[in-house]
Formats: C-alpha cells, sequence, structure tokens
C-alpha cells in the first residue's frame, strides 16, 4: 500500500461512521432478495483498481457508473450531482447531514428515490441512495481511478455475500437455501451487525501491550489497518511514525500517523510488522458513540482471504490465501503523488515527508513527473509509478520533473522511513520452517 494512497482513501471510512441509520422507509422494505431474481445464488464481476473493489452499474437504463463496493457504508451514495442532475431525478424536500472528514464541519447530501440499477448477473433492482451536493471526494484524480459513488451494505442487506478476490466475482446467496460452509480452511469469526455494518474482534500487540480491538469490516478503504490510537488504553504509537494526512476530506485534511505495528491476530492469522494508519477521535465523539469501534480492517487485508459474510447470523468466514502474511508493500520515496489529466497520466507531487530520500534530493510540491526510470510517465498510471517507489530500501529512483519551464533530472536510493536506521531483520526461524516442510 502506498503512502499516497494511504493520504486520500479514507473519507469514505467517515462518510460509513456519520450517516444517519435511515434513509427512509424503504431502508427496511427492500429485502436484498430482489437482486437474485428468485435465484439461489448470482455472481457480480468486480475490477480491483488501486485496492478498491469496482462494480460496473447502469443508472436509469443511461448513465454506466463505477461504484466502490463497500461493506463499511451503511448507504449507497453518488458523489457527482451532475448525474441526478441531467436525469431530472426529483430530490426529497429532505436533506441529510454528513459530518466531514474533520469531524466537525457539517455538510448535506439529497435523498433521491427508487433509481434503476442494472449490474451483470443480477437483477435490475430500484433503490434510493444520496447525492453529495458537491462532488467532494475527487476520487478520480487523488486514487488514480474513475468512480461515482459507493455501494453500501443497506444495498444487500439479508444476503449471504461471498467474495472471491482471486476470480474477482462477488457471488450472492439467498440464506434460506445456503448451504453451511463445510470447508475446514474457513475459520468462523462472530460480526456485530449494526447499521448494517459488520464489526469484528482482533487483537493487537505494540510495544509489549496486547490490546483486543473491535474493527469495521470494510472492503472501501484502500489499507490494511486504520486504528484510533485513543480509543483503547493498549493502543500506542509505534517508536517510528509518520506525522502527516490521512486523507482529504469535506472538512478539510484527515491528520494523523503512518506506522508499522508489532502485530496483528485475527484468530489463528497472524500478521507481523503490519502496515497501519492511527488517528485519534475527537473526545466527544468517544463520549457519544453508543458502539465505539477501535478503527478499521481494510480492503488491502481482507484481499489476503476468501471472505464470506454473513448478515443474517452475524457472523465471517475467512480462508487464507497463499502467502496471506507477507510483507506489507508501502512507499520508500516520501512522495504523495496525485494524478490528472483525461487518461488520469499526469503525475504531480502533492506532498513530501521531511528529510525522506525525496526531500534531500530536491524535489518539490508541485513538481511534475514526465519520467520514470528514464520512461515517459504518460504510459503509466499511478499504481505503477507507486509501486516502483514502493521498491526494497537501497535502489535507486530516477525522475525527471518540470519545474515551472525548467526541466530537471533526480536520483536517490530508497529508505525505510518506518524503521529506525540500520535496522537489520531479526533471525525469525524462516529457514528452520522451510525444512520442517521435508
Amino acid at each position: 500500500m502506498t503512502l499516497s494512497i494511504l493520504r486520500i482513501i479514507l473519507l469514505i471510512y467517515f462518510y460509513c461512521l456519520y450517516l444517519p441509520s435511515s434513509v427512509d422507509g424503504q431502508a427496511y422494505i427492500v429485502k436484498g432478495l430482489d437482486l437474485l431474481g428468485g435465484k439461489d445464488k448470482v455472481s457480480l464481476p468486480f475490477d480491483i483498481e488501486q485496492g478498491f473493489i469496482i462494480v460496473d452499474v447502469r443508472m436509469q437504463r443511461t448513465f454506466p457508473m463505477r461504484f466502490i463496493f463497500d461493506t463499511g457504508a451503511e448507504h449507497t451514495i453518488i458523489f457527482n450531482k451532475a448525474y441526478t442532475d441531467m436525469l431530472r431525478i426529483p430530490y426529497d424536500k429532505r436533506e441529510v447531514p454528513i459530518v466531514g472528514a474533520d469531524l466537525q464541519q457539517e455538510m448535506k447530501a439529497k435523498i433521491v428515490r427508487n433509481v434503476y440499477m442494472e449490474m451483470q448477473g443480477a437483477r435490475p433492482v430500484s433503490r434510493d441512495m444520496l447525492v453529495l451536493k458537491e462532488n467532494y471526494l475527487r476520487l478520480f484524480e487523488t486514487a488514480g481511478i474513475r468512480v461515482d459513488g459507493i455501494m453500501g451494505g443497506e444495498f444487500f442487506r439479508n444476503l449471504i455475500l461471498e467474495i472471491d478476490y482471486k476470480k474477482r466475482k462477488i457471488h450472492l446467496y439467498n440464506p434460506d437455501r445456503y448451504s453451511p460452509v463445510t470447508d475446514k480452511k474457513f475459520k468462523k469469526f462472530d460480526l456485530d451487525i449494526i447499521n448494517f455494518k459488520p464489526y469484528m474482534k482482533i487483537q493487537t500487540i505494540s510495544l509489549g501491550d496486547t490490546a483486543e480491538l473491535k474493527v469495521l469490516v470494510d472492503t472501501g478503504a484502500a489499507l490494511s489497518f486504520l486504528l484510533h490510537n485513543n480509543s483503547h488504553p493498549s493502543l500506542t504509537l509505534p517508536d517510528f511514525v509518520l506525522p502527516g494526512n490521512l486523507g482529504t476530506g469535506l472538512g478539510g485534511d484527515i491528520k494523523g500517523y503512518i506506522g508499522l505495528i508489532d502485530r496483528i491476530d485475527i484468530g489463528p492469522y497472524e500478521f507481523n510488522r503490519v502496515l497501519a494508519s492511527f488517528q485519534e477521535l475527537d473526545d466527544s465523539m468517544l463520549r457519544e458513540n453508543e458502539y465505539i469501534r477501535n478503527g478499521l480492517i481494510g480492503n488491502i487485508l481482507l484481499s489476503r482471504f476468501h471472505v464470506i459474510i454473513d448478515y443474517n447470523k452475524g457472523a465471517i468466514y475467512l480462508k487464507a490465501r497463499r502467502n496471506y502474511n507477507k510483507d506489507f508493500e508501502y512507499d520508500k520515496s516520501g512522495i504523495t503523488i496525485f494524478s490528472y489529466g483525461p487518461d488520469l497520466n499526469q503525475f504531480f507531487i502533492r506532498g513530501i515527508v521531511p528529510n525522506s530520500p525525496a526531500d534531500l534530493a530536491g524535489l518539490q510540491v508541485d513538481d511534475e513527473i514526465l519520467k520514470v526510470s528514464g520512461k515517459n510517465a504518460r504510459k503509466w498510471d499511478l499504481h505503477k509509478v507507486s509501486k516502483y517507489l514502493q521498491r526494497k530500501p537501497g535502489k535507486k529512483a530516477k525522475l525527471t520533473i518540470r519545474r515551472g519551464e525548467e526541466l530537471h533530472k533526480f536520483e536517490f536510493k530508497l529508505r525505510d522511513l518506518l524503521l529506525p536506521p540500520g535496522y537489520v531483520e531479526p533471525d525469525n526461524g524462516k529457514w528452520w520452517k522451510f525444512w520442517t516442510w521435508f
């Protein structure tokens, strides 16, 4: 996961937290079973882009749109009001308040009803949804993908969801005709379902302190973990963190830290040296929230499993994919990059970590990246550029940039910004574990 993506994706999470529990009465009428059209099971194809699950949708038989499949949200939300304006879909008089990413500024969303939606593999359905009055997210620029909205848990209520990341299929099952999971490789965990959003328990170990945490299972967050470090007495920041913006949202920047946590356990599944985002919640939010969560598990980690979510029985089944606990990748240059242009292949530096390799080399905010490793950047996408800057420490990075009317070439060595200088990987017995297979 790149530092640039971690800084921008979290806004969706804050929509999940502070939307009201119901848009209208329809949320309790639509059963989700209408998607099946009388079948026991249907399958929706999806793409994965920059850590998001993207589902293609056609709205009102007219507009092809792309939605993020988001278990961490309650409602379906359209980012750009221009779509509903052009289709002349009437809005309710009542507006819905949404708290901004700074957890203070309040914005408004409009309600539209009975919007006709078609998805490949499922029966067309009508849904009520929220429409942002302004397109605040601009996700297509910050994440390098084009997205029109999010599809929350209410859309799929009363169904059993199976997410096959390998085959890129979401399977929807009628719970009354679903055979129980018998594959012993699946591990079952309890869920609390609150406002159509699933919460589970995990265990973290940081600086010697162990904590059992309640976290949101959030496919709409393109990160591994987000932890609210003031929500539990045993949650402490790692020794080496990068301060800065975790995201850009309605009310401004989301301040926090990025660092490595010693270990996170999900039942028998153990993850070491996990890349995590840390953010403090306002004290008033902690007091007023009747079901406090300590953070979330994002799609970067969930994609390491085959996932089944049973909303009716409050259970999640996880089956580890190959190399599920491999090291987490992250930026080692210190650069935050945004993409622009019709094809999202113009790249600008929007942030630089002080004393990072990029900073010491002389790169500056607003520099436009023209070449990466001597190759025309227009032939790259944001994911490829980010992967180039995630390589092993010591690798050389070569960038050609435009600054005003001048061109400059920079070369610097990547460095792990989240570990102390001179860090040596401990001997954890990997070779011994290897030989025990024979």
